[in-house]
């Protein structure tokens, strides 16, 4: 997982720990024995890497774990491997890392959002273990479009699938910053699960 880490100065720093290790007990979220909870970001133990600032550099490591997760192994949603949306490529990355790394309406003009970057190892861990009783999933309907959301009520963070007819694609991910947007996904997800036991 990422943690961005304000130090001293202008230093940013990233800590990184094993995917096995960092998802131990998913109750809470709580990783290493320790809860999540009050914190913005997943704790570990391994070492902190230092990029002085240096956005570029930081941004190339982030991508570095994207691509671990979602380019060179694919997560699998309950039996389905997801695919990936590529295009528009910008800065010879792909379409699905933009939208799980920043935030904007229009592809061109998307804003770096640092509390993504820093969860970017939390996309695929909640993917793969969506049938975890912790965590939400349900289905929404956006026009004609069907997306299937994985839901960190405590995290207060959203993965977004997107489903099609024969694949899925992972589609964003990010944090909930409004409790009236919480409460409408939580309302969303109830509905949801009601109308299942129908």
């Amino acid at each position: 997982s990422l943690h961005l880490q304000k130090t001293l100065g202008n230093r940013t720093a990233v800590q990184a720990d094993s995917a096995a290790q960092a998802l131990t007990g998913i109750t809470a979220f709580t990783f290493n024995g320790a809860s999540s909870a009050g914190t913005n970001y997943i704790t570990g133990t391994a070492g902190r890497i230092y990029f002085g600032g240096n956005f570029h550099n930081y941004l190339e490591a982030v991508y570095v774990y994207f691509k671990q997760d979602f380019i060179e192994k694919r997560p699998v949603f309950r039996g389905t491997r997801l695919g990936l949306k590529k295009y528009p490529l910008s800065q010879g990355k792909e379409a699905t890392f933009w939208h799980m790394t920043s935030e904007g309406e229009d592809e061109a003009t998307r804003v770096p959002d640092l509390r993504r970057m820093e969860r970017i190892k939390w996309p695929a861990f909640m993917i793969n273990l969506s049938e975890h009783p912790y965590l939400k999933v349900w289905e929404n309907t956006r026009g004609n479009k069907t997306n299937i959301l994985i839901f960190h009520e405590d995290e207060e963070y959203l993965v977004v699938l997107r489903k099609a007819k024969d694949y899925i694609l992972p589609w964003t991910a990010y944090l909930i910053n409004y409790k009236s947007r919480k409460n409408k996904l939580l309302k969303e997800y109830e509905s949801y699960i009601k109308s299942k036991e129908r």
